[in-house]
């Protein structure tokens, strides 16, 4: 196993180690132990708000809790909850709030070895440059420390190594053109919009029929969003929550990283709408967190009993979406595992084949042992 072998335009780092101290363990364990491991990660994740760090963001304790828990039920969360390589953009999540945290919590060199290893495995972390770039400045301003050796600068420098890496170990890059600009931007409104600020207030149904059928109304609301993003986004200029506003917007550019890694493959964009594709929610999972913060945001500072009941409204509608069904009829792991010890440790047979989800995917599995005892 290569740690340094990019794969789908990442490095895929900190899942590689994660997956070595797996397979070290009974086979038999892999899949619960991967589960379990993706589920805790999350539920990490997610839980960072809920800090006293970040009162100066959201000063109610509750209310970040609640927001904390909201963020459990974001689309495609089930989805990454179960293998390690949709783990990146869970992440990048965190990454988000260590650049966020209030420049008065210095990283710790705990924090510094997260950012590398996030770096190293999550290349939308990127765009949060801008972020770490402020945390210098702010506490080279406030506190007088030295901004060349500020650990927010070190956390950038780890970004732009993987960054660099990452693109000089792609073979294409993509061309852009008009009509995938206009994709992105369409997708980006239908996501933050529809998603997280009509669908908790009108339900998914109505929602979903405004989206397909009555186009201007469609039209019309959209731009009544980009104008309150744009009043929103003055009237936070001197407010506390300026810098998660501006950690949105940084956010909101992982469609252009998407559309790096993946050239060619809009229909990866058209995901940006969970409710309004069936498959691949996880790639809902960031413009999801950002339309959802950002209506948070947007409510709390109208009161906190209007966050309140966007919070309970999130809650209660915006998760009767159709899912795709999974099927768990495959029970051949068990046989499959045994395959694959006695290939690690006898190195016969020589080759497995591992059934994959979706149905009619597969990979194989060499053993690379010297003395076979094969006939």
């Amino acid at each position: 196993l290569s740690f340094l072998e990019p794969f789908d335009g990442y490095v895929h780092l900190l899942n590689r180690i994660l997956m070595q101290v797996v397979i070290q363990l009974p086979l038999l364990w892999t899949p619960t132990l991967v589960t379990a491991i993706s589920f805790c990660i999350y539920a990490y994740t997610v839980s960072l708000f809920a800090s006293r760090d970040y009162r100066p963001v959201m000063e109610s304790d509750l209310m970040r809790v609640c927001v904390c828990l909201g963020l459990c039920f974001l689309p495609g969360g089930p989805e990454i909850t179960g293998n390690f390589c949709n783990l990146h953009r869970v992440y990048a999540i965190i990454v988000f709030f260590l650049g966020i945290r209030p420049s008065t919590k210095k990283l710790s060199w705990v924090d510094l070895v997260l950012v590398f290893l996030i770096a190293g495995t999550a290349g939308e972390v990127i765009f949060f440059i801008p972020l770490f770039f402020l945390r210098a400045f702010e506490r080279h301003r406030t506190y007088r420390e030295s901004f060349l050796l500020s650990r927010d600068v070190y956390s950038i420098g780890f970004i732009i190594f993987f960054a660099i890496f990452n693109i000089a170990a792609r073979s294409t890059n993509p061309s852009l053109d008009h009509p995938s600009i206009f994709v992105m931007m369409r997708a980006t409104i239908a996501a933050l919009f529809f998603n997280f600020g009509a669908q908790p207030l009108l339900g998914w149904w109505f929602s979903r029929w405004l989206f397909d059928h009555v186009w201007p109304v469609y039209f019309t609301l959209s731009i009544l969003f980009v104008g309150v993003m744009i009043r929103s986004l003055r009237s936070f200029f001197n407010s506390p929550q300026k810098v998660l506003i501006f950690g949105i917007i940084c956010f909101c550019g992982i469609q252009e990283l998407s559309w790096w890694v993946r050239p060619g493959d809009w229909h990866f964009f058209g995901h940006f709408c969970p409710q309004f594709e069936k498959g691949a929610l996880r790639m809902a999972l960031p413009l999801g967190f950002c339309g959802f913060l950002f209506w948070v945001i947007f409510f709390y500072r109208q009161g906190k009993g209007w966050a309140a009941l966007y919070l309970l409204c999130y809650l209660i509608f915006s998760n009767h979406v159709p899912l795709e069904s999974y099927d768990l009829s495959n029970t051949s792991w068990p046989e499959t595992a045994r395959m694959l010890q006695l290939s690690r440790e006898k190195g016969c047979p020589r080759t497995v084949k591992v059934n994959l989800y979706p149905e009619g995917w597969a990979t194989e599995i060499v053993s690379n042992l010297k003395n076979s005892q094969c006939p």
